[in-house]
């Protein structure tokens, strides 16, 4: 009989469990986190939400008193969100929301792709050792064959050994134009990588479809669990650019866009996301919050 009392507690009935990024800000170190999200990245995001008051032109530069606050514990406070948040965000595990789908999509494809990368290499090195010496390579040659065996073992006994080598063993594809290259190292590895790109790329496009009236949501329900990661980062956001630009953050719109200087500075935060270079991440998982989301969350503090 199960005992309820260990049962895991819902998030959503737990306001005041902290969330995952709440968790990983307190153990994110700084030296680790500049990095990924350097000083000049917050120099940026702190000019792009800078203004000198309401009717006046854009500043050029940031004042004096403005960079020393920076330098002091803006930097550090700002990489220290974005990177639990990063952290958080990549590492979503729970319930079944689109973002841990992605995620294990992601790991899965990436994985894949360096194990089918290294089995490669290992063919090119077998046929640049038989072109040079005219004799297959032993240690390498055993090596793929165990690997390609070990994956695809379970079919041997179904198929005959020698059509099993056959299926496993890398073949050179015998176009003309296609110079000294072979069918992948381990097939079944490339094939897998393929395959859940492709299941990704459909799941993102099935998310981007617009919602025809009477059709019930595209893809994975998300549920109604509120984005709490996301807010209590907003909210995080809003305090440090008030407490270093002196300012009260606010969040309105224009038809050409985001026009009020928190918005500003909270569109090159989360642009940041997906053009840092340190840790490769799905662009279409990192959107800047919509201006009703921020105005609530501003509207909470």
């Amino acid at each position: 009989m199960l005992d309820n009392s260990m049962a895991p507690t819902d998030p959503a009935n737990t306001p005041d469990r902290p969330n995952a990024y709440e968790m990983r800000k307190k153990a994110v170190d700084f030296a680790a986190a500049q990095l990924v999200f350097d000083r000049n990245f917050a120099l940026d995001a702190f000019s792009s939400g800078y203004s000198a008051g309401r009717g006046k032109a854009l500043p050029k530069n940031l004042t004096a008193a403005i960079v020393d606050r920076i330098d002091r514990y803006g930097h550090a406070r700002l990489v220290q969100f974005c990177l639990a948040y990063l952290l958080a965000h990549e590492n979503a595990d729970e319930g079944l929301n689109k973002l841990a789908y992605l995620s294990c999509l992601r790991t899965i494809r990436d994985g894949a792709k360096m194990i089918a990368e290294a089995a490669d290499e290992l063919v090119e090195q077998i046929q640049r050792h038989e072109i040079e010496t005219n004799e297959i390579e032993p240690v390498r040659a055993e090596t793929l064959r165990r690997l390609a065996k070990t994956l695809h073992g379970r079919f041997r006994a179904e198929i005959g050994e020698e059509q099993f080598d056959d299926l496993i063993s890398p073949k050179s594809i015998g176009n003309p134009l296609s110079d000294l290259r072979t069918t992948p190292g381990l097939p079944g590895i490339a094939a897998l990588h393929n395959e859940v790109e492709a299941i990704r790329e459909e799941y993102v496009r099935a998310q981007e479809q617009p919602k025809q009236k009477g059709v019930g949501p595209v893809g994975m329900r998300p549920g109604n669990k509120p984005n709490r990661e996301q807010k209590t980062f907003i909210r995080d956001l809003a305090g440090l650019y008030e407490d270093v630009l002196e300012a009260q953050p606010t969040a309105h719109y224009t038809a050409s866009g985001p026009s009020s200087p928190f918005l500003r500075f909270m569109h090159r935060v989360f642009t940041e996301f997906h053009e840092q270079s340190e840790v490769p991440v799905d662009p279409h998982s990192y959107y800047s919050p919509s201006v009703g989301t921020v105005r609530n969350v501003l509207q909470s503090r």
